[in-house]
């Protein structure tokens, strides 16, 4: 468990340093390449002296890497279009949504069960979600394909992580993150060429400083999948981080809570405890 609660914190900071970074950094593309780097040399230093890391299973390893880190860039293409079509509320919501994938995925593939309080657990913690982030008005039908896109990949790109724990080889677990990370960089790194984007001091600090938590959250994530169902992890995953960046909104931001918002934040609440226990 102590894994998956660092998994969380780490996951908290991303959020928080983003939101940090929106009035100082205005280059995205920069800023996400820069972290990437990081994310690829911190898991070179790791996982440095690892000499278990080339075995049989190094193959498929490097496979799934790239494609875990291509699930990261391509998700975050979304959410960035999605936002301008759909505005954040909405774009932020389908994301976290996308656990229905993950789980759902995790019961097919991965052959695991699941109890009905733990079921009935995970619905209300999605549907606590959908609450603290609802926002008005209609959706257009093309934005509505992006967004369900959005939900989609958004769910698929954790899914490499027990992927990777089910089927590769752990002693080539030293590979897995920094590939991941280095092919997600390179993709950037072509696409911000593409547009001939400069980079300024704010670009790379902040996608420096957020580079950190991104690579341990994954880091941490990948371990508590080594001790816990993927039906179980995620929802602890997504529902807390959820809970504690809305409580963090109200104390750092000094964002309003409304009399409609304390429901689902104890709904919310109920659900990981019912997880936890």
């Amino acid at each position: 468990m102590l894994h998956l609660v660092s998994a969380i914190i780490s996951s908290v900071l991303v959020s928080f340093l983003t939101r940090l970074a929106k009035d100082r950094s205005r280059n995205e593309n920069m800023r996400l390449a820069v972290n990437y780097a990081t994310c690829f040399i911190l898991g070179l230093v790791l996982e440095r002296g690892n000499p278990a890391s080339f075995h049989d299973g190094m193959a498929f390893t490097l496979v799934l890497a790239a494609f875990a880190g291509l699930l990261y860039l391509f998700s975050f293409v979304l959410l960035k279009e999605s936002i301008k079509s759909n505005g954040v509320g909405i774009s932020s919501l389908f994301m976290k949504l996308g656990l229905i994938v993950t789980v759902l995925l995790s019961l097919v593939l991965f052959d695991e069960r699941i109890s009905a309080a733990k079921a009935t657990a995970i619905a209300i913690t999605l549907l606590s979600v959908a609450l603290l982030n609802r926002t008005e008005g209609k959706t257009k039908a093309h934005d509505l394909r992006l967004l369900l896109m959005l939900l989609f990949f958004g769910g698929l790109s954790d899914l490499p992580l027990k992927m990777f724990e089910y089927w590769g080889n752990a002693e080539t677990r030293g590979l897995f993150l920094p590939s991941a990370f280095l092919a997600a960089f390179l993709v950037s790194v072509a696409l911000t060429r593409m547009h001939h984007e400069g980079m300024s001091k704010y670009d790379a600090l902040f996608g420096f400083l957020i580079g950190i938590p991104n690579y341990l959250s994954s880091f941490f994530l990948l371990r508590a999948l080594y001790d816990l169902p993927a039906t179980i992890a995620y929802p602890i995953y997504s529902g807390s981080a959820v809970l504690i960046l809305f409580l963090l909104g109200k104390l750092a931001f000094r964002e309003k809570t409304g009399k409609k918002e304390i429901v689902p934040m104890v709904l919310l609440f109920s659900s990981l405890i019912m997880l936890s226990v």
